[in-house]
C-alpha cells in the first residue's frame, strides 16, 4: 500500500510584545523593595497577574529572554491573535515557566493554544 500525505508546513505567527519587554524600563522597585511591577502591555491579564522585573534573589539569572517575565498569582495571561489558522499547518506555542527561588509554592497552572473553540 502506498500512502501520500501533503507535507506540513511551519509558519511564524507574528506577537506583539512576546517576551514582555515593551515596557522598558520599569518603574522605580515597588514600595521601595528589590523588585519592579508593572502593567503588562499587548496582553489580556485577569485577576493578579502582570509585567515583573526579578533580581538574583527570586530567579536564576540570566533569564531566558529579556530580563523582565510575566507574573500570575492566581490570574490568567491571554494573549489573542488576528492570525486564522490554517490546516496542514504546524504552529509550535513556545513558553517558559519558572517559579520564584524567594518565595510561594508553586501551584498547578495550565498552558494551550485556543483557536475558535478549540483547545490544543
Amino acid at each position: 500500500m502506498l500512502v501520500f500525505t501533503a507535507p506540513t508546513q511551519a509558519v511564524s505567527i507574528p506577537v506583539s510584545n512576546p517576551s514582555f519587554e515593551a515596557l522598558d524600563p520599569l518603574p522605580e522597585p515597588f514600595g521601595g523593595g528589590p523588585f519592579s511591577f508593572g502593567p503588562l502591555t499587548d496582553w489580556v491579564l485577569t485577576g493578579v497577574s502582570g509585567l515583573f522585573r526579578p533580581n538574583s534573589i527570586a530567579f536564576h539569572l540570566p533569564l531566558p529572554d529579556g530580563d523582565q517575565v510575566a507574573y500570575s498569582n492566581g490570574g490568567n495571561i491571554l494573549k489573542v491573535l488576528t492570525t486564522t489558522l490554517q490546516n496542514s499547518t504546524t504552529y509550535i506555542l513556545q513558553i517558559d515557566v519558572g517559579k520564584r527561588l524567594d518565595c510561594c509554592a508553586f501551584p498547578p497552572y495550565s498552558v494551550f493554544l485556543q483557536a475558535g473553540s478549540t483547545f490544543y
